[in-house]
């Protein structure tokens, strides 16, 4: 038996059989409290995050004996780990970037010719998605990924390519998940690359995941449910198999009741105008095979009424104005079906840039 401290709080206790010729290890291990923020070191320069707190447990058994290599030892594990009161702050602004209250993982059998896990919880967790106004985001500053908008335009193609070349020369080891459950988890996001700066806050999201794995032929079935602030319902249900070789989605994804004010920011942008007031409601259903996606987004507008004109270059001349006095039905509604389809692979292809020139087709229609 062996115990051990680590950074004056960590304590690892190991009891079992050790042989030195040649090498083996059969032990049961015990890992509580380890500090987190020890892998500070590993973290500088980049990515910018600074550890501030979180703790690691690990228990279960451990072997250890040679492989085919050297550098391919035979190591397994088979037991559970946990994290607790993690909080990463970025470097630059020292914002909070990423934290949770308690990370569980349960039933970890691993091998090198596998990897099976019973469950993964996540007890409030929470992540910030900052867009800046360059349109760069504070994820390409955190982890040092490229800024230059002509790079990331170009060569997104050439570099999934080659990572889907690698991935399939290489032997993938089969994994499989029974479910993935999020409790409480939250977000926040801003967009300061419009005229009007945007921010938002998903809050009370709960769901789960279960049954994922990297068969291609395996679906695993999703539901999520959330609130907008400071008003709106979100949903989100269908399947997904995100560990497959080749990716397989097909989610519903439902907003209700969302407050329309809180889009100034957009219509401001490209429309030219404040929001007065309205409720929106959207029904997006998105399926994607490999790199395929095909989408369909309905829309309903319930009392849309614009505001004030706001000045930015990117506004249509379109009157719009006009239009939505057109569309609305008797109750004062507008419905609206934007169908959606492209490579993703493709740099020219966005969702947003699809439904806005959907928009700007309707409009100039009507106009």
């Amino acid at each position: 038996t062996t115990d051990a401290t680590i950074a004056e709080r960590g304590k690892l206790t190991a009891d079992g059989k050790v042989v030195a010729d040649p090498p083996s290890a059969d032990l049961k291990v015990a890992l509580t409290e380890l500090p987190l923020t020890i892998f500070q070191p590993y973290m500088n320069p980049v990515p910018k995050l600074h550890l501030i707190s979180g703790t690691l447990d690990a228990k279960g058994a451990l072997q250890y004996k040679e492989g085919k290599t050297p550098e391919q030892p035979d190591v397994r594990y088979q037991g559970n780990v946990e994290s607790r009161s993690f909080l990463a702050r970025d470097r630059i602004a020292n914002d909070r970037f990423l934290s949770w209250k308690q990370v569980t993982v349960n039933n970890i059998d691993y091998s090198p010719t596998r990897v099976r896990v019973g469950a993964v919880r996540l007890n409030q967790p929470f992540a910030k998605i900052l867009i800046h106004k360059d349109r760069t985001t504070n994820i390409q500053d955190i982890f040092g990924l490229p800024t230059d908008s002509a790079a990331a335009v170009t060569k997104p193609s050439e570099a999934l390519a080659q990572m889907r070349k690698s991935a399939a020369e290489a032997s993938p080891i089969p994994v499989r998940i029974g479910s993935i459950t999020v409790v409480d988890g939250s977000s926040d996001f801003a967009d300061f690359s419009l005229i009007l700066p945007f921010a938002a806050r998903i809050e009370q999201l709960n769901g789960s995941a279960t049954e994922l794995s990297s068969d291609s032929a395996s679906r695993s079935k999703v539901t999520l449910d959330g609130r907008a602030q400071p008003s709106g319902v979100a949903t989100v249900r269908g399947e997904i198999n995100p560990l497959a070789e080749q990716t397989y989605l097909d989610l519903d994804v439902d907003f209700e009741d969302f407050n329309m004010p809180t889009l100034t920011p957009y219509t401001g942008q490209f429309l030219g105008r404040e929001v007065d007031k309205g409720r929106m409601t959207l029904n997006l259903n998105y399926r994607l095979e490999g790199r395929h996606l095909a989408g369909e987004n309905k829309i309903l507008l319930d009392q849309f009424e614009l505001g004030e004109k706001v000045e930015s270059p990117e506004a249509t001349k379109l009157p719009v104005g006009l239009a939505i006095a057109i569309l609305k039905d008797r109750e004062g509604k507008i419905n609206l079906d934007v169908p959606i389809e492209g490579d993703l692979d493709d740099p020219k292809f966005s969702i947003w840039g699809v439904v806005w020139n959907f928009i700007k087709s309707l409009l100039t229609k009507i106009a």
